[in-house]
């Protein structure tokens, strides 16, 4: 079964300058730190944010960044423990 994630309280994603940040405003992190992130990391938050699961990113990766499948897989699996383990995201069953 594909994993399905949301926000773990509320984030927010920033701009300041040619940063792209993630900055949690209420949850676990509020106040306490930012997280920067490169295109392909916030195309990532971008869809597991707003409940998509690990098989709708790595096709929004395909075609966005004309990745192999199992490139974008890695890369999205990876980001996803990533932002669960600073309790950016969590897991949520269906």
């Amino acid at each position: 079964m594909d994993r399905r994630y949301r926000m773990r309280g509320r984030v927010v994603l920033r701009h300041v300058g040619n940063e792209v940040l993630l900055v949690p405003v209420s949850g676990p992190n509020a106040a306490s730190r930012v997280f920067p992130l490169n295109a392909t990391a916030r195309t990532i938050w971008e869809c597991l944010a707003a409940g998509g699961t690990i098989s709708e990113t790595v096709r929004r990766l395909v075609e966005d960044y004309r990745v192999d499948a199992e490139t974008a897989r890695q890369d999205a699996a990876e980001c996803a423990r990533v932002f669960v383990d600073h309790e950016l995201l969590e897991e949520i069953s269906e």
